[in-house]
């Protein structure tokens, strides 16, 4: 029986092994290396039963699945934060928030009746300095509950009894808003919103991403009931939509000169292809002050990373925050970061 188990351990250690080589290569180069990635979250969970039950029995087959999780530590930074590791500074800088709303629940996929003023009373009980709504309302637009607090504001819908296109973002700042631009995804609902906002006499760019989903709903009947082949397919067309959507990013990334923070909805984990192509250059707000899991998503009860703040260089980034309040499929976030000076003109 330990032997057949050994056995399993090896084959995951394998398989874990390939899905990090295809976090190095697009799925358009390997799309099996690259689709495998996804599970690197769950392959983790195994190698930490497995090191549990080795050292329980006291066989030294333990150090195959640490040295798996102290590799991928190496490989992919902190995916996990012990909070006593974390050190927040609690005052000044610029707060950002990103929220991926679901809508505001207006599709009833929650059971509570009033979101929209629970998702409303948690902004202002936080008072970011900047909010990044993903899958918002399109009630934002005429909204003003929110008009105190934040003078500025960018809702990405128009009341003109035409089908919208996109998704609805939206983006509020208590700081002006001097330009907005949307960075459409090709085949996709999905987008980016681009801002400028003047803040301390310096304009930073601010970019709202919500890149494709995989639409796969977070309990086991749906994956289970859904065919094998069919699943496979739409999750390498989404996975190649994204590779594609941060490439479009990166584009109006390499022409910007201002400060830039880099917010929202990823739709993949730390351990991807995408995220490492977003992040490269930037610097994740979560690594730096963050703690524990750093959740914001969950399927089959897997806490996941799939939202982030990303801050270029010019940042100190001071703080980082998860929120836990189930107003959405999607958990918020905030940082708090600071201009350093360097670099900023």
């Amino acid at each position: 029986m330990l032997k057949k188990l050994f056995y399993f351990n090896c084959f995951i250690v394998i398989i874990w092994f390939m899905a990090v080589l295809g976090t190095y290569f697009s799925v358009n180069d390997i799309t099996f290396l690259s689709v495998l990635s996804l599970l690197i979250p769950f392959l983790l969970l195994c190698h930490f039963i497995f090191f549990c039950i080795w050292m329980f029995l006291r066989k030294k087959w333990m150090l195959l699945s640490l040295s798996c999780v102290l590799a991928s530590f190496m490989i992919f930074g902190r995916f996990y934060i012990p909070s006593f590791f974390t050190r927040h500074n609690p005052s000044g800088g610029l707060k950002i928030m990103t929220y991926n709303a679901r809508g505001f629940n207006q599709n009833k996929k929650l059971p509570i009746s009033d979101a929209d003023s629970l998702i409303m009373e948690f902004v202002l009980d936080e008072q970011p300095d900047i909010l990044c709504f993903q899958e918002a309302y399109h009630i934002l637009k005429r909204e003003t509950v929110l008009d105190k607090d934040y003078p500025y504001k960018y809702v990405d819908f128009v009341f003109d009894g035409i089908k919208r296109k996109r998704v609805i973002q939206a983006l509020f700042s208590k700081y002006p808003i001097k330009n907005v631009q949307i960075i459409e995804f090709p085949q996709s609902s999905n987008a980016a919103l681009s801002a400028d906002i003047l803040y301390q006499d310096v304009v930073i760019r601010v970019l709202s991403m919500h890149l494709q989903s995989f639409s796969i709903q977070p309990n086991l009947q749906t994956a289970t009931d859904e065919k094998s082949s069919v699943l496979f397919r739409r999750i390498i067309r989404s996975v190649g939509k994204q590779e594609h959507q941060v490439n479009l990013l990166k584009k109006v990334l390499d022409t910007t000169t201002f400060p830039t923070i880099l917010a929202g909805d990823m739709n993949n984990t730390q351990f991807s292809k995408v995220y490492r192509m977003a992040s490269n250059g930037f610097q994740d707000t979560f690594k730096k002050k963050g703690s524990g899991f750093g959740r914001t998503f969950e399927l089959f009860g897997m806490p996941l990373r799939i939202d982030y703040i990303l801050a270029d260089n010019r940042f100190e980034v001071l703080s980082h925050t998860n929120f836990d309040i189930e107003l959405s499929d999607h958990y918020p976030i905030m940082a708090r970061v600071k201009l350093t000076g360097e670099g900023v003109e």
